[in-house]
């Protein structure tokens, strides 16, 4: 095992005990949210990617899969993997990370002369004063969100709250080089990877209930319907997995588009099976409010629509394939495998 690997392994264990030790208190209550998102700060946790000379760990986003599927298993939703990739994304551009936490906004924005106009819309941070986002040349660009002309509070089936901003002819505080991870490929490998940690709760929960919930004095895991349902749950989780790797190691590679769309379109797919059959096989108690499953699955309907669908992503990879005009050699490239004559 490699440094970066120990590394990697111990601020994952360090964030899992935390989010053990808060299980359930962050659940659609915003001031828990804001006290774990605190915790993660004083943990130096939100560092994971900051290159090790801003005094970052250094980590690549992959190696942070497991933090960040962490962050999908418990259904944070404290924006906790927002701050850590909006962190990662300032330094990626030469830009300095702000002490509190920044809004990580995808939407569309015009630069000109400095000035920015658009909407964005990001998830609620408590304290966050920036905003990070990518203008229409995929520059990279903070704003102050006092310069927002139109502040709106959103509410999804999550029930996270989110903001829509508006901007009019607002300054760029600090403008970044350009990149060639927009921020809205480095929400969706985020999303990728915690519809992933989701689903593996979810598979958790279905195998307990199938082991222990009787009828006609057997478990029903014991009937081969039910055992189908939680096969096919598995082969989706195994899916979404391997689309988290792949979307998350896409932000390292010098052309990300395809194996982060690849991975979101996957992930997404899965996250609306898997939801399906895990409310299958839990029947009605799987929407009642005490019971952990409908916060993990009504998170995993928003998440396969945050930073665009797979139906969204689908549409731009194939324009992209087709722009190019070597659909294979694409493929090949997305798998990591060599063509050979």
């Amino acid at each position: 095992m490699s440094e970066s690997d120990e590394i990697a392994k111990m601020l994952s264990d360090q964030l899992e005990r935390l989010l053990i030790d808060t299980a359930g208190e962050h659940l659609e209550k915003p001031e828990a949210a804001a006290r774990l998102l605190q915790a993660v700060e004083d943990m130096g946790l939100r560092m994971a990617f900051v290159p090790e000379e801003a005094g970052g760990a250094g980590l690549s986003p992959l190696l942070a899969r497991e933090m960040i599927s962490l962050l999908g298993y418990h259904a944070v939703p404290a924006g906790v993997g927002e701050a850590m990739l909006a962190d990662w994304l300032i330094g990626l551009s030469g830009m300095e990370p702000p002490e509190t936490p920044t809004l990580l906004a995808t939407g569309d924005i015009t630069l000109s002369d400095g000035r920015l106009s658009g909407t964005l819309t990001a998830l609620a941070l408590p304290g966050a004063a920036s905003v990070l986002t990518s203008t229409n040349t995929g520059t990279l660009v903070l704003l102050d969100r006092a310069d927002a002309t139109e502040e709106q509070t959103l509410t999804g089936i999550a029930r996270e709250t989110a903001l829509r901003l508006t901007f009019a002819d607002a300054p760029a505080r600090v403008q970044g080089a350009a990149t060639t991870v927009p921020v809205d490929m480095a929400v969706a490998a985020l999303r990728a990877a915690q519809i992933a940690g989701a689903l593996t709760r979810v598979l958790d929960l279905c195998v307990e209930f199938a082991n222990t919930r009787e009828q006609f004095g057997r478990p029903i895991g014991k009937f081969q319907a039910i055992q189908h349902l939680v096969a096919d749950l598995a082969c989706e989780t195994a899916a979404a997995q391997i689309a988290a790797g792949l979307a998350l190691g896409g932000l390292s590679q010098p052309q990300p588009l395809g194996p982060v769309a690849a991975g979101k379109i996957r992930a997404s797919i899965a996250a609306g099976k898997g939801a399906m059959l895990a409310h299958q096989l839990h029947g009605a108690i799987g929407v009642t409010r005490e019971y952990v499953l409908q916060h993990l699955t009504r998170r995993l309907w928003q998440w396969r629509d945050d930073a665009g669908s797979e139906h969204l992503w689908s549409d731009r990879l194939g324009a992209e394939v087709l722009a190019r005009g070597d659909a294979w050699q694409d493929v090949l490239d997305i798998s990591g495998q060599r063509h050979v004559a």
